[in-house]
């Protein structure tokens, strides 16, 4: 039997992420909370995924990356950032290499279709009426003579 069943924890590890196929692991970030973590339920980022069922409490260096993908340094503009979660095996933990997980942006076109940023809904009162009697009039006969084609 293996005893990798009796180590399920509510949060996004290293062997979870390595898990999954390369194509989950190009993934668009959900949302963010604030959570208690650990001993002393401490509170501390949680960063979830889309498609992953965990959260994942995040480090300051992950932060650092989405701020570096977003241009932000606030957490809300990092909903909807495409990233790709994966695991690297140099990553040290009290001075032994542990390995863990860490984001990194897409290459490019990896995520065609996936949402890359927020998109912020429009207010009634921002919509501006445009002014038609400043437009040239509709000539259905010649609308593309201006086209070189």
């Amino acid at each position: 039997m293996n005893i990798n069943r009796y180590r399920k924890s509510k949060w996004l590890k290293k062997e979870d992420v390595a898990a999954l196929s390369p194509a989950r692991r190009l993934t668009v970030v959900e949302r963010f909370a604030e959570e208690p973590v650990g001993e002393g339920d401490e509170l501390k980022p949680v960063c979830y995924f889309q498609g992953i069922d965990k959260g994942w409490p995040i480090n300051t260096t992950a932060l650092e990356v989405l701020s570096e993908i977003t241009g932000s340094d606030d957490t809300d503009d990092y909903v909807g950032a495409a990233v790709e979660i994966f695991v690297d095996p140099n990553v040290q933990y009290q001075g032994r290499r542990v390995g863990g997980i860490k984001l990194r942006a897409p290459a490019k076109g990896k995520l065609a279709g996936k949402v890359t940023k927020p998109i912020a809904p429009v207010a009634d009162d921002d919509v501006q009426p445009v002014d038609d009697a400043n437009l040239p009039p509709f000539d259905g006969d010649n609308a593309d003579s201006d086209v070189g084609f």
